[in-house]
């Protein structure tokens, strides 16, 4: 059991600190200390602070974050074996600003395909195509469950076109990894 706050820091929000003058939000996952959010500078009012709290630490039911949040907890996505990557590729697609706010607090009524179109041009790399693939993923999985009943907008917009590889490892090169004596294992793999 943890040890009771300061009596000079009990009426902040829960997992919000002071450090070095400034206010920061530290939240446990599964035991696992997060990144710490900057929620402002110290000498700003508790009622700001604790806005800036409910802003981060509430989802409205109505939001993209919401619609991610309902697909990572199913069954479905925990089942797929690239489900460390999707979940990377959507926080990245949630942090991503948009309009003095994060694109995960972006109601979902409002994406369009021009939502998504932007969002591509904005990471202009092939990056973004797989986000874009992981958020199709996850609004049609709402969409079959009735979350949502909204088409999914991320059908029928272009995406950044991608090339193959063009080389291939030369017999020089694989013979020169091949013989390297500190890389017995990926002989192995390599046979």
């Amino acid at each position: 059991m943890g040890r009771n706050r300061k009596r000079s820091n009990q009426q902040l929000p829960p997992m919000v600190y002071i450090n070095r003058n400034r206010y920061i939000f530290v939240e446990r996952i599964d035991g696992v200390r997060q990144k710490a959010i900057k929620l402002g500078r110290s000498d700003i009012s508790l009622t700001t602070l604790w806005s800036i709290y409910r802003d981060i630490t509430e989802t409205s039911s109505d939001t993209l974050e919401y619609l991610v949040a309902r697909y990572t907890d199913s069954l479905e996505f925990k089942a797929k074996p690239t489900c460390r990557e999707m979940l990377r590729a959507l926080t990245v697609l949630l942090n991503t600003p948009s309009d003095g706010s994060v694109f995960g607090k972006v109601k979902y009524r409002d994406i369009t395909p021009g939502t998504i179109r932007k969002y591509l041009d904005y990471r202009n790399n092939v990056a973004g195509n797989r986000d874009i693939t992981y958020l199709s993923s996850a609004w049609a999985y709402c969409y079959e469950r009735d979350i949502v009943r909204i088409t999914n907008p991320c059908k029928g917009v272009k995406r950044i076109p991608e090339s193959a590889r063009t080389r291939y490892v030369t017999d020089d090169e694989y013979r020169i990894v091949y013989e390297m004596p500190e890389l017995k294992y990926l002989k192995v793999a390599m046979d």
